[in-house]
């Protein structure tokens, strides 16, 4: 399935006001250079909501992001009837379309600006609260790390929401709607607005280190090995799933800044151009020689630790550090490397988790579906 495409459900009215403003100004570009008889192609707006998997976890990294957690405050059925009402606005964000059940208009003339709305379920949701669940087989609460300062309010929560797009106002729109769905089944516990600003190469993002994240990220088959979870053993609404970990995570940026750059350079294992030490400088894509990479450095310290991270940068103003996500296969993939890196990785001496929380990630919802099939 691709990822990324116009979708296939038509034209809703944001969209088509998108569609037609950027035709139209390809078009007056095209014909004042008169180098071209034809317009530019319009930049997709629309990710499909409904397919195999969940959409924002390989979908090309969109610019802007909200991640949210809920403890649900209802009973069976209000669970169910919550997660109903999730799906349905889902799937018309994702449209561009008005929010089923009244709609602000803040975001009215705008399109989807790829919108996704990717739900987890996080260990407490199966406390026993709403009678038997069908519980994720390998969903449990992270261990605590050595180094870790996580704050209970800003971590963990029954429910978790990524939404990404790559407009803000899109998701300032899509935050206050899902907050009104959830009125009377659900109270927000936590939330976090992330942002990367995606290179003008192929290179990966750089967070407020100016360090690349993201760089060994697999790509394609192996990905999808590396993320999709082995559904023997599980629910049946975990084929196409996965499991994602959040930490927030402090930069103590005014230390790394006073650090020297062949210091810093160590601690990485690739230089600021995003080239590994053992490679020409501006080789950014060449394979590091791990073995010849210095000690306790961050890349050589994380290679046998394989997975696919999809993290953004937050600044409050007082601090500023990453919202690291990363969605595996299986947790222990994220568990072994985190233990790694609080015993010998230099990197780790500038960050300081505040906020943690792992979640099973369902897999994709069917036309027709809800994001509670199989749960119950």
């Amino acid at each position: 399935m691709t990822d990324l495409h116009t979708s296939h459900t038509g034209f809703s009215r944001r969209s088509l006001f998108a569609r037609g403003a950027g035709a139209a100004a390809a078009a007056t570009l095209a014909g004042g250079l008169g180098t071209t008889a034809h317009a530019a192609p319009v930049r997709a707006v629309s990710v499909p909501f409904y397919g195999s998997h969940q959409a924002g976890i390989t979908t090309d990294q969109q610019r802007n992001c909200v991640l949210a957690a809920f403890d649900v405050t209802t009973d069976r059925a209000g669970l169910k009837k919550l997660l109903d009402d999730w799906t349905a606005l889902g799937d018309a964000l994702s449209k561009g379309e008005p929010a089923p059940a009244g709609d602000t208009g803040i975001s009215e003339g705008m399109s989807a600006e790829r919108f996704t709305m990717t739900v987890g379920f996080g260990p407490s949701l199966f406390d026993g609260r709403f009678g038997p669940l069908n519980r994720p087989a390998k969903l449990a609460p992270l261990p605590h790390f050595a180094g870790d300062a996580c704050d209970p309010g800003a971590s963990g929560g029954d429910l978790f929401v990524q939404m990404c797009a790559d407009e803000p106002q899109v998701l300032t729109h899509a935050l206050i709607q899902l907050r009104a769905v959830s009125q009377g089944k659900a109270k927000l516990r936590w939330t976090e607005n992330g942002f990367v600003i995606p290179p003008k190469d192929t290179a990966a993002p750089r967070n407020l280190l100016g360090v690349p994240d993201g760089t060994a990220n697999p790509t394609d088959s192996a990905r999808d090995a590396v993320v999709w979870c082995d559904p023997s053993g599980e629910p049946g609404y975990m084929a196409g799933g996965c499991y994602a970990v959040y930490r927030r995570i402090r930069l103590d940026l005014p230390h790394w800044m006073a650090t020297p750059t062949p210091e810093k350079d160590a601690a990485i294992g690739r230089r600021f151009d995003g080239s590994p030490l053992t490679a020409p400088n501006g080789a950014q894509h060449a394979t590091p020689d791990y073995p010849r990479l210095p000690n306790g450095s961050h890349v050589k310290e994380m290679h046998p630790h394989t997975m696919f991270r999809r993290g953004y940068n937050y600044d409050k103003g007082y601090e500023g550090g990453l919202l690291f996500m990363s969605f595996n296969r299986h947790p222990s993939q994220f568990i072994d490397a985190q233990h790694q890196l609080t015993r010998s990785d230099k990197l780790g001496r500038y960050m300081m988790p505040t906020g943690s929380g792992i979640y099973a990630i369902r897999g994709g919802v069917g036309a027709g579906g809800s994001f509670a099939d199989g749960l119950f």
